[in-house]
């Protein structure tokens, strides 16, 4: 991966890959870029604490 293409944040308690998605990126529907950045085949796989990598706005 190039250096640059995505920023990483700490999944906080009570949150969920979507509301991620909407705080971080502006919209909630784009939680599957952070799906594959991650390789996640389940948006319930993260658990509290787990470091993420978040696309580019």
């Amino acid at each position: 991966m190039v250096a640059g293409r995505h920023r990483d944040v700490h999944r906080p308690q009570g949150r969920h890959i979507r509301s991620i998605a909407a705080a971080k990126l502006g919209d909630r529907n784009r939680w599957d870029e952070i799906a594959d950045l991650n390789d996640l085949k389940d948006a319930d796989e993260i658990v509290i604490g787990q470091k993420l990598k978040l696309p580019k706005k």
